[in-house]
């Protein structure tokens, strides 16, 4: 069963978290683009840190 869910919202981007086979993926969405990343560290270099 896939379990998605919003994670966090910072500098225009909104990020949730998607769960499929014990293997956690990070979606990244906003300012008109896409991203999915595996590491949390690489979504923060994405957004902006906190």
């Amino acid at each position: 069963m896939n379990e998605s869910l919003f994670f966090f919202s910072r500098n225009g981007y909104e990020v949730r978290k998607l769960k499929v086979l014990g293997t956690t993926y990070y979606i990244v969405t906003g300012k008109g683009k896409r991203y999915i990343r595996k590491s949390l560290k690489s979504v923060n270099d994405i957004v902006g840190e906190p």
